[in-house]
């Protein structure tokens, strides 16, 4: 669960007139998922109230004891914060609705995100050449390329294995074309 600081809210000024409605009781950070008791008003993170109940042999944080519901007011509340990334990217005025995607995708500051989504749409590629590869009639299963003299027949190669053209490196028990002549492997998005 994120935990947001009050350093991180852009608008401070609104915060301080609404900082009661959307500061958690349990843990005094910016409230996620928030639910309200019924009865007193008692302000909690989802998790936050899950947790608890864990800890306090499902004793209510609140003294009444009564239902916690989900807030369409709070939720408005939030939804009037801005906030600044955690990360130290350049964005100063995230909306709360926005905050999950942000840190989980769009952050310039995440170090593993372009490497995540390039290796992301390198996996979709060679997903559907395989689908293609198993869908595919037995004249498919020998070519002749561009890239290797002799012909290369479709196999499953019980090893890891890496394509001689682009250099990606594959798994054992993964579809390629392989010519057993000089031990020359052909991805299928070499192939095409």
């Amino acid at each position: 669960m994120l935990k947001i600081k009050e350093d991180e809210i852009s608008n401070k000024e609104i915060y301080y007139l609404i900082n009661k409605y959307v500061t958690c009781k349990i843990c005094k950070y910016v409230v996620q998922q928030p639910e309200i008791c019924s009865k007193c008003g008692y302000i909690v993170c989802n998790e936050c109230k899950i947790n608890y109940l864990k800890n306090n042999s499902n004793k209510s944080p609140c003294k009444c004891n009564k239902n916690f519901i989900i807030s369409n007011y709070i939720n408005n509340c939030l939804n009037k914060l801005l906030f600044k990334c955690h990360n130290g990217c350049n964005e100063e005025k995230i909306p709360y609705s926005d905050l999950k995607i942000h840190y989980e995708k769009l952050c310039e500051k995440i170090p593993y995100n372009e490497l995540y989504f390039n290796l992301k749409e390198k996996y979709e590629k060679l997903e559907g050449i395989i689908n293609e590869i198993k869908s595919s009639n037995q004249s498919d299963s020998v070519v002749n390329t561009k890239y290797h003299p002799h012909s290369l027949t479709l196999c499953l190669i019980d090893r890891q294995w890496n394509c001689n053209i682009c250099k990606l490196s594959f798994k054992s028990n993964i579809m390629c074309y392989y010519c057993s002549v000089c031990d020359f492997s052909l991805c299928g998005l070499c192939k095409n």
